[in-house]
C-alpha cells in the first residue's frame, strides 16, 4: 500500500464520476479506499461520493446506504472537509425516504455548526421544503424568510420567495385576505 495510492483512487473516483458520469466505475474506486484505506485523508471524500452514488439511484435500499456513508462521515471524521456536504446528503436522503423530521434535523447541523458553509443556503431551503413536506406551514415560511434574509443573492432565494407567496395564500393568509386569491365568480361564468 503507498502513502498515495488513496489519494489517486480518489482522484480517479472522482474523474469517472464528475466527468465520465460513470457511477459504476466511480464507485470501484471509492469502494477500494473504503475497504483499504479506512484511516487515510481520503476516507471522507470517498465516503461522500459513495453516499452520493446511492443517493442518485434513489430505490429505499440505496437510499439506506446512502444515509449510511453519509453518517460515516459525520461521525467517523468530524472535523473533515466534508461534514458540511455528508450533512446536507443525509438531509436529502431521510427526505427522499420521507423522514422529512429527521432530515430537517440534519439540514439544520449546517445551519448551525456550519454557518460559514457554501451550502448553509441550500441547507436552510432544505429545511423549509422540509417543514413544508411536513405540513409545518409556519416554520417552513420562517425557515424560507431566513434564507431570504441571510442569502438574498443565493440561487435558492428566489425560490424561497415563490414557496413564501404560495404558503402565505394557501395557508396563512387570514380569512379576510383568503377572498383576495379565490376565483371570482363573476370570471367563472366565462369558462367553458
Amino acid at each position: 500500500k503507498s502513502q498515495l495510492a488513496d489519494d489517486a483512487l480518489l482522484q480517479l473516483g472522482i474523474y469517472y464520476f464528475d466527468h465520465e458520469k460513470k457511477s459504476d466505475q466511480a464507485l470501484q474506486y471509492f469502494q477500494q479506499i473504503k475497504d483499504n484505506y479506512t484511516d487515510s485523508n481520503s476516507a471522507p471524500a470517498a465516503y461522500y461520493y459513495i453516499g452520493l452514488i446511492y443517493l442518485e439511484r434513489r430505490d429505499p435500499k440505496d437510499l439506506d446506504e446512502a444515509f449510511a456513508n453519509f453518517e460515516r462521515v459525520t461521525r467517523v471524521f468530524p472535523s473533515s472537509s466534508w461534514v458540511d456536504r455528508s450533512l446536507v446528503g443525509a438531509g436529502l436522503a431521510l427526505k427522499l425516504r420521507g423522514e422529512y423530521d429527521k432530515a430537517y434535523e440534519e439540514f439544520s447541523k449546517v445551519k448551525v455548526r456550519f454557518a460559514g458553509s457554501p451550502l448553509a443556503p441550500r441547507a436552510q431551503y432544505e429545511m423549509g421544503l422540509s417543514a413544508l413536506n411536513s405540513d409545518s406551514y409556519i416554520d417552513a415560511a420562517y425557515d424560507l424568510q431566513q434564507l431570504i434574509n441571510q442569502f438574498p443573492d443565493s440561487e435558492f432565494s428566489q425560490p424561497a420567495r415563490e414557496i413564501n407567496t404560495i404558503i402565505y395564500r394557501l395557508h396563512i393568509a387570514p380569512q379576510i385576505d383568503r377572498k383576495l386569491y379565490l376565483p371570482d365568480s363573476n370570471y367563472s361564468v366565462l369558462l367553458p
